[in-house]
């Protein structure tokens, strides 16, 4: 591309033509009547720049240091040129007697510049000295490289910092609209045309003050008792499925170990139950004693069907400990334990809570009960028996 070089083209395939000269002049082989004729044609200025550019490879900083050492004091340019120029190709002559590699540190003592024998144009006092000059370029570019890796994860944490300075003015910004919107909430209110309560609960204190197939809210003493005592009685189902793990009921027969499984779960399920009628009473949501006591009796049995035939349905105990959290979230959410909800399909039928909390209020629920604690027994003997015939 002649765009990038007007003098010579670099691509693949075509001849390599060396760069041309830049016509200067080579500090090893310099003669000083030569250099004397090249600055004297320049005819003054300053003569570090003259000097870096006449002659090759000089660099600023080199050619300030040489231009301090061969100029009188305080001046820019010699005023005999050709004795600076004799001085100069003197100079140039003992460099290789004047090795002395040494690093330039900061104020900060990070390295700054690297030079091949001490400059005098620099604190000699921030000059440290190294044997070669290899190692004092290894010293300069490691503190440039840690240098520059700072530099980079600076400029890294700043954007960083700076996106989030800029999120948290959004958020800021928005949370002040919402404030001021809200001071204006009680005007609007007071504007509107409903007034009074926007939602109001009742509480149930008897049975005959709910129409039956409405929705209510229960009292949640209940509700919680009892899913407490479900609760326990599934921990009882664990024990339960642990000791049949170990072998304890290894010599009874299949059914005589469903058995001693229904029996220790549903002993588990009548003293729950009782615990939760205590807690009932105490709290002062007891209703009659015939409701309570039928209601409690149903949910004894439904709860004892439920946890049998989920202890047969699980395979092993760390199974059914997964598998109680979602259920008993489940069970708080559509049984009606808080409020009641229409469930879509009745869902709510097939947890033995429900038929606690409604048997109190509607005494049809106490025929449901019955027929779910026969089939969910059906079932877990079932569940069982398959089991069995799959070991």
């Amino acid at each position: 591309n002649a765009d990038m070089s007007r003098v010579r083209q670099v691509q693949p395939g075509m001849a390599y033509q060396a760069p041309p000269s830049q016509d200067k002049l080579n500090p090893e082989t310099m003669r000083a009547e030569d250099l004397s004729v090249r600055l004297r044609e320049r005819g003054g200025g300053n003569f570090a720049r003259a000097l870096s550019e006449e002659i090759c490879g000089l660099n600023r900083v080199s050619a300030e240091e040489l231009a301090m050492r061969v100029l009188e004091r305080g001046s820019a340019w010699p005023d005999n040129l050709d004795a600076a120029c004799e001085r100069l190709e003197a100079l140039f002559r003992r460099l290789p007697d004047m090795a002395a590699p040494c690093v330039l540190r900061g104020e900060d003592g990070e390295a700054e510049d690297v030079f091949p024998f001490p400059y005098l144009s620099r604190d000699t006092g921030r000059e440290e000295p190294f044997r070669t000059l290899s190692a004092a370029l290894d010293c300069y570019y490691a503190s440039r490289d840690a240098k520059d890796r700072l530099s980079q994860k600076s400029a890294s944490m700043i954007r960083t910092l700076k996106g989030q300075a800029e999120r948290c003015t959004r958020k800021l910004a928005m949370q002040e609209e919402e404030l001021a919107s809200a001071e204006r909430m009680e005007e609007y209110y007071k504007a509107s045309e409903f007034k009074g309560d926007i939602v109001k609960f009742s509480y149930l204190s008897s049975v005959k003050s709910v129409p039956e197939g409405k929705s209510y809210l229960t009292s949640p003493v209940r509700g919680m008792a009892y899913l407490a005592a479900l609760l326990c009685t599934l921990a009882a189902t664990l024990y339960s499925m642990e000791d049949e793990r170990r072998g304890f009921s290894s010599r009874l027969s299949g059914n005589g170990r469903y058995l001693v499984f229904f029996a220790s779960n549903l002993a588990a399920s009548f003293i729950s139950v009782a615990v939760a009628l205590v807690t009932i009473a105490l709290a002062g949501a007891f209703t009659s004693v015939t409701a309570e006591l039928t209601a409690a009796l149903l949910f004894a049995l439904a709860s004892c069907a439920f946890c049998t035939l989920l202890g047969r349905f699980f395979s092993t105990m760390f199974a059914l400990g997964a598998a109680i959290p979602p259920l008993i979230l489940v069970m708080a959410v559509v049984c009606p334990v808080f409020i009641s909800f229409n469930v879509p399909a009745r869902l709510d039928l097939l947890f033995p809570l429900t038929y606690a909390v409604r048997t109190v209020r509607f005494t049809k629920y106490a025929g449901f009960a019955l027929i779910y604690i026969a089939a969910v027994t059906a079932a877990s003997y079932a569940a069982d028996r398959l089991r069995r015939r799959m070991r």
